[in-house]
């Protein structure tokens, strides 16, 4: 569907032209040329460059009356895993009234994502905060109290994953004893 579009963004840096607004804005110009004007958006990667952009964008999608959830439109600021496939789904979706079938994950924060992984190949608690919490966002909210709950939030999203892997797979996660329980002392 993009290739048939003959965007001039498509093939070179993909992710940061959806980042930045740039790739959406060219798409929502093929079909509604009249309402999307290309020369308000900038090129670039900054925040504020992306935050304007996306002003801007969403504007659009208000007089479009496109519904997409706010955390999407973060999640692909931000380039976080799976957020802008789903942003250029939902708009496929209604720009041509197709429906894609879910059949292998939908973006909520990597959880889908997690799951369908190897077990020995799943995110540790680490790469599950990298890749849910970026640079971008830190930068734009300076408060360390907020930073820390959503550190905390991830943690526990990852407890919750690691907590249903031991329900699913009790056999694989049962716990040894350790040597110097097992052995006698004299």
């Amino acid at each position: 569907w993009l290739n048939s579009l003959e965007l001039s963004y498509l093939n070179r840096e993909t992710e940061r032209k959806t980042s930045n607004g740039i790739l959406v804005a060219e798409i929502l110009h093929t079909y509604y040329p009249h309402t999307v004007n290309l020369g308000y958006f900038v090129d670039g990667s900054s925040t504020g460059i992306k935050a304007s952009n996306w002003r801007i964008l969403e504007k659009i999608f208000k007089s479009l009356e496109f519904p997409i959830e706010q955390s999407i439109i973060d999640g692909t600021i931000h380039g976080k895993h799976g957020a802008a496939f789903e942003l250029i789904t939902k708009i496929y979706e209604f720009v041509t009234g197709k429906e894609v079938p879910r059949s292998r994950w939908v973006y909520s924060a990597g959880q889908s994502y997690h799951r369908q992984r190897r077990w020995y190949a799943r995110d540790t608690a680490i790469t599950l905060i990298n890749r849910n919490i970026r640079t971008s966002e830190l930068i734009l909210q300076p408060d360390i109290i907020i930073r820390r709950k959503w550190v905390q939030n991830v943690l526990d999203q990852y407890r919750g994953l690691r907590e249903n892997e031991r329900m699913v797979y009790p056999r694989r996660c049962m716990l040894k004893r350790p040597l110097f329980a097992i052995c006698e002392r004299k």
